[in-house]
């Protein structure tokens, strides 16, 4: 879809820190992190709901996402030990939040929520941009396999 960011970012039209990709997905960091090392999950297929997914490609979203899950623990040791994952976003592209979890809030998060005329509105307005330089440097620390080893950026994907 011509319109849809995250068909862009997969066709290479916009610049993304990946960390995983492979046939199927493709594993970007968020750019508007709840704390570094948020990722996203995103079939390289459109589909505008989770529950239009094939459950083949259901499960190998959710198996990618826990081997980052498992990486950010390792790398970013998220306070208490915790990685939450929430499907659901503003991009209508099916993706699969990974985030390092240090309270209790932060998959609902509060930084994405605020109160207008008595009822909760969600949006990204709240959360900085994550500066490209830790981007870089936390690319490289979480990046999987089939990726560069050493967490390079295909050269169209760098910012």
């Amino acid at each position: 879809m011509d319109n849809c960011i995250f068909c862009q970012i997969i066709s290479g039209n916009i610049p993304a820190h990946v960390v995983y990709e492979d046939d199927l997905v493709v594993a970007i960091l968020d750019h508007r992190p709840v704390h570094p090392g948020h990722c996203m999950v995103i079939p390289k297929q459109h589909f505008s709901q989770f529950t239009d997914l094939p459950d083949e490609l259901a499960g190998h979203i959710a198996a990618v996402g826990n081997r980052l899950g498992r990486k950010i623990m390792s790398v970013v040791s998220p306070k208490p030990m915790r990685v939450g994952f929430v499907v659901h976003g503003y991009v209508p592209h099916v993706h699969y939040h990974v985030i390092p979890q240090h309270h209790d809030d932060d998959i609902t998060s509060h930084v994405y929520a605020r109160i207008e005329e008595g009822r909760i509105v969600f949006d990204e307005q709240n959360v900085p941009l994550a500066s490209p330089k830790d981007q870089v440097r936390m690319a490289k620390l979480l990046a999987l396999s089939p990726c560069p080893a050493d967490g390079r950026m295909p050269p169209w994907r760098k910012t």
